[in-house]
């Protein structure tokens, strides 16, 4: 039989990568993980930004929550006691900046400003912001993913104005402080204006704020009269007391407090003189209740004087503010032992004299007349010649009736406004619709 031999097939040759295709494998992988970190980076921290973002969440509710059980923000030293977490997702402590007008119990509800201002900024000039949160109470910042604070906050002066930029704004330090190195802008903040934080509180009616109008300069030895005005809070009815009822008008009511003396001849009015306390708080200090501050009188000084107000309400809202007043010195003016006026108001309206300002406590020392239009004003039985003599207010009164009564008052002149009025110091003045304009005597 004959015999089949099967010869073995050829075996295929087995081979490996050679260097070159090891190379190529190796830079393809390394750019996938590079590609892959530039894309998990940002995500990252992204990421990171939304948990600090909630932290710091938390962190203005935790200061609101004590705002509204003590009537004011914590301190600095009090903010990581307050709240839940003080330190963002890359474990930096966050930066608390609470005004310090807003410090002391009570404080919220009773200030209608702060010094604190946070901007918008477009640029890194930010020589225009985009907007402006004036009043801010309290702001709150982290540092951000760079772990370079730059955001310039001054959590201890009086005032601040803090400058905060788009996200990743490039060349960006303000605060060199914590490290010295501009870059793209990384900080994260929030903050809470004070009308906002009023509301969360309950505050009683908008904010009680002292009108900040400047005051007229004076001259000395001739007669000067100021107002200083507030709004907003829960006044008094006008005429409410006791203390005490009653003023010259019919607008709402506050009580006010003075700590600086005027200059020499002028006085406080507040139905009736005010005096000057050593301090005023809610507490203490002579309080008297008014519509507004009158500053009257002869000024026998010159010079310069900063003048503090403060104004309360009924729920004790508090506000102060600072004034200055300057009188300039002069020499051989003459101030009238009595004043003649004339009535350029067509229309007959009727005039009397009251000594002083208040309409319950002053008496009327002259009848009402009427005196025809560029007629001199001359009452009939007045212990004095002429009309007006120091401390006497002449009032002008239009009506149907011709009746002098509170309802139809339309203007007042006193004798300090007719010594201002009389520029040729011959002692003659105008009494036009609301005010004492010179007038050379016939």
């Amino acid at each position: 039989m004959p015999i089949t031999v099967r010869l073995p097939m050829k075996m295929k040759e087995k081979k490996g990568f050679t260097i070159v295709e090891m190379a190529v494998v190796v830079v393809v992988v390394g750019l996938l993980l590079a590609i892959g970190f530039k894309l998990i980076s940002p995500f990252t921290e992204r990421i990171k930004r939304s948990k600090t973002n909630q932290i710091i969440d938390a962190a203005v509710a935790s200061v609101t929550g004590f705002a509204q059980t003590y009537g004011r923000l914590p301190t600095t030293a009090e903010f990581a006691g307050v709240v839940k977490n003080s330190q963002d997702v890359w474990g930096r402590g966050l930066i608390y900046r609470a005004d310090p007008r807003l410090l002391t119990e009570g404080s919220i509800c009773s200030q209608g400003t702060t010094g604190t201002t946070v901007n918008i900024c477009v640029d890194a000039a930010c020589a225009v912001p985009s907007d402006t949160a004036q009043n801010t109470a309290f702001f709150i910042l982290s540092g951000g993913a760079n772990m370079n604070i730059q955001t310039l906050v001054d959590v201890s002066s009086a005032s601040a104005t803090i400058d905060t930029y788009p996200l990743e704004l490039p060349n960006i330090d303000d605060d060199t402080s914590d490290m010295n190195r501009a870059e793209s802008y990384k900080d994260i903040s929030k903050w809470m204006v004070l009308p906002e934080l009023r509301l969360k509180l309950g505050c009683a009616g908008p904010p009680l704020k002292i009108l900040d109008t400047p005051l007229p300069s004076g001259l000395e030895e001739r007669g000067y009269e100021a107002d200083i005005f507030a709004t907003g809070g829960v006044p008094w009815a006008d005429a409410a007391g006791p203390p005490p009822a009653g003023d010259d008008d019919t607008a709402d009511d506050y009580e006010w407090c003075v700590t600086s003396a005027l200059p020499p001849g002028l006085t406080y009015q507040c139905n009736g003189t005010l005096a000057v306390s050593a301090i005023c708080t809610i507490s203490s200090g002579t309080w008297q209740r008014c519509s507004y501050i009158h500053i009257t009188g002869i000024p026998t000084a010159g010079g310069s004087y900063n003048l503090h107000v403060y104004a309360k309400d009924e729920v004790d809202n508090f506000d102060d503010q600072s004034f200055a007043l300057a009188i300039t010195p002069s020499t051989g003016l003459k101030v009238c032992s009595e004043y003649r006026i004339w009535n350029e108001k067509p229309g007959n309206p009727g005039y009397q004299v009251r000594q002083g300002y208040d309409e319950v406590l002053d008496p009327i020392i002259a009848a009402c007349i009427e005196p025809a239009f560029d007629a001199e004003i001359v009452f009939a039985g007045k212990p004095t010649n002429n009309t007006i003599v120091k401390g006497e207010v002449l009032e002008q009164h239009m009506s149907p009736s011709h009746i002098c009564d509170t309802s139809s008052l339309t203007g007042r002149v006193s004798f300090n406004n007719a010594i201002l009025a009389d520029t040729n110091g011959d002692c003659c003045i105008d009494f036009e619709t609301t005010l004492a304009v010179d007038r050379a005597c016939p």
